[in-house]
């Protein structure tokens, strides 16, 4: 799991917690950027030629991560996500959120009403 990290813009501050990731065997990693005008973060699992990507193909692919942003003046801790597994599904609490994901892609469903 990927430490808690913090970008500082003015007033702001932006904190970032990646609490999982892993797609298909690759961890993936962070990348900043910027061109004069903006700059940019980016999380990246593949990078290189283009290729087709099946997802369903998959045994694994599931990604989060938590965003939190405060002014500079509040000194506020930040907590970091309690994170489990079991029998495929990512189990996630949060600051009072909780969340469940499967960790294999699943097909799509027609939702249409």
């Amino acid at each position: 799991m990927n430490e808690p990290f913090v970008i500082k813009l003015d007033e702001l501050e932006f904190k970032f917690q990646l609490y999982y990731s892993e797609f298909d065997g690759a961890k993936g990693h962070w990348e900043k950027g910027s061109d004069g005008k903006s700059s940019w973060i980016d999380f990246v699992f593949y990078s290189g030629a283009e290729k087709e990507i099946d997802l369903i193909k998959m045994n694994l692919a599931v990604s989060g991560f938590i965003f939190e942003l405060n002014s500079t003046d509040l000194k506020q801790e930040f907590k970091k996500a309690d994170v489990s597994e079991k029998d495929g599904i990512l189990k996630i609490e949060w600051n009072g959120l909780k969340l469940e994901t499967p960790v294999k892609p699943q097909a799509p469903k027609n939702n249409f009403i």
